[in-house]
């Protein structure tokens, strides 16, 4: 009934975007009621599951292999996470070879969003091809490598602004800076001993530093 529907959307908002839900104060997201948040996790992970189910590929995939039709329970839920592979299960001569035409079909098993009508044609290399991405709207991030492959995550511009306000929201809370919501953006000098900006997870929280605090 109407109990339920707005226990859902209460959990939603929270889950789509946290820093409104807690007036941008993360230490009230330490203080909520276990029994609370064990409820909005499993309404989250199985409205989140209901929407993607059928429209994200490599979701898809695992459920099928699961006979996974819906979850009732953070178990389900966990066993349907993605291992670090998917991210890089592309054909590496598809990097080597600059065949970011067909890494965009790659990279649509992965995403809602449309990558495949991205145009790639004068992209000469990882950056061209992931500012190609940034423009419609798909924010790739990307790991080092260091194993041998490169892993590359999609977001939205909207998911990429959440984790950047998080980040901002859980780092004044941990550094004691309690400025109250309308000085969230107030700033605040600090070191990042690293490039201003970039790609990958490092890099991202670079930007995100600027976002937030420059």
């Amino acid at each position: 009934g109407g109990n339920l529907m707005t226990a859902v959307a209460e959990a939603m908002r929270m889950a789509n975007y946290p820093p409104k839900n807690f007036d941008y104060d993360a230490s009230k997201a330490h203080k909520l009621p276990r029994d609370w948040i064990d409820d909005v996790q499993r309404t989250v992970m199985r409205e989140r599951f209901a929407d993607l189910r059928d429209r994200l590929a490599v979701l898809k995939a695992a459920a099928d292999e699961q006979g996974v039709k819906q979850i009732d329970n953070v178990d389900q839920g966990a066993n349907l996470l993605f291992p670090q592979t998917v991210y890089k299960s592309y054909p590496v001569s598809l990097l080597l070879k600059n065949r970011f035409d067909q890494l965009n079909k790659w990279l649509g098993r992965l995403t809602t969003q449309d990558s495949g009508n991205v145009d790639v044609s004068k992209c000469d290399g990882i950056d061209s091809w992931l500012q190609a991405l940034e423009n419609r709207g798909i924010f790739v991030t990307h790991s080092s490598g260091t194993g041998g492959s490169m892993s590359f995550m999609p977001r939205t511009q909207a998911h990429t602004k959440t984790f950047s306000d998080v980040f901002g929201m859980t780092s004044r809370d941990y550094n004691g800076l309690k400025e109250p919501p309308n000085l969230q953006n107030e700033p605040w000098h600090c070191f990042f001993l690293a490039y201003r900006g970039g790609r990958s997870h490092l890099g991202r929280s670079a930007g995100w530093l600027v976002d937030n605090f420059a």
